[in-house]
């Protein structure tokens, strides 16, 4: 009898002790499950802010290195499709290598301040000689010449430097949105890293927890062991065998 109750003891003292340790394991891996939702939440929520300044520096990046007339080769995204990095590139900014095209005699006689400055100058010359009676004489040719070779002259070294303060202008403006683009990669790396982090820590403690639980099942097999072997001991000297 004294037996029964021993064995039924170390029965109900490991049945307690499972219980009671697998629901800890329970409540220790909804722990570990919650804190990777939360993380890979985290990590979507940033990801997806950061993805439209990431999308415009990108731009940026392409759109300089047209324009600088890199020939920048073709890639594979995440998802392993081919971009062409030109494929979206606005023209309307300029051909290719427009930003490493020299000032040329054509851009000169482009340029909008001159062009101008030359009619309204010829303008105001022809409406002199008309009012002098002398209008396509040819006085007043040798006039319109002069004024257009002195108009010429001067404003050269001003196109050539409106030239290069567009082309300046239009270069830093394309470095500043790739910069951030840069910017904003760094942060995603950031995010990456982060994320890897969390989530190794987080099999780690999952590894751990699965060892600790092995090991306390183990110690409480042992006990239940020791306490049928201690039932069994006492039972024999009851009934007087020892």
């Amino acid at each position: 009898m004294a037996g029964d109750f021993g064995l039924a003891g170390a029965a109900l003292s490991f049945g307690l002790g499972k219980s009671s340790a697998k629901k800890a394991r329970r409540a220790q891996e909804a722990a570990l499950a919650e804190q990777r939702r939360i993380a890979n939440e985290q990590y979507n929520k940033s990801s997806a802010e950061l993805s439209p300044y990431k999308q415009s520096g990108l731009a940026g990046q392409n759109q300089l290195s047209y324009l600088l007339g890199l020939n920048v080769p073709k890639y594979k995204d995440a998802s392993g499709a081919e971009i062409d990095p030109y494929s979206d590139v606005n023209e309307d900014m300029g051909q290719f290598g427009q930003l490493t095209k020299r000032f040329t005699l054509d851009d000169f006689q482009a340029d909008p301040s001159y062009n101008f400055r030359k009619e309204e100058g010829e303008r105001a010359l022809n409406r002199a000689s008309a009012a002098r009676g002398r209008f396509a004489s040819g006085s007043a040719l040798r006039e319109l010449n002069r004024y257009n070779s002195n108009l010429a002259s001067q404003e050269y070294g001003n196109a050539y430097d409106r030239y290069n303060t567009d082309m300046s202008n239009l270069y830093n403006r394309l470095l500043g949105s790739a910069s951030t683009g840069l910017e904003t990669t760094g942060a995603q790396i950031d995010l990456n890293s982060n994320l890897s982090n969390v989530l190794s820590g987080n099999a780690i403690q999952g590894g751990n927890l699965n060892a600790a639980f092995a090991n306390q099942m183990g110690a409480l097999k042992q006990k239940a062991l020791g306490d049928v072997g201690s039932s069994f001991s006492n039972a024999i000297k009851m009934l007087g065998f020892i």
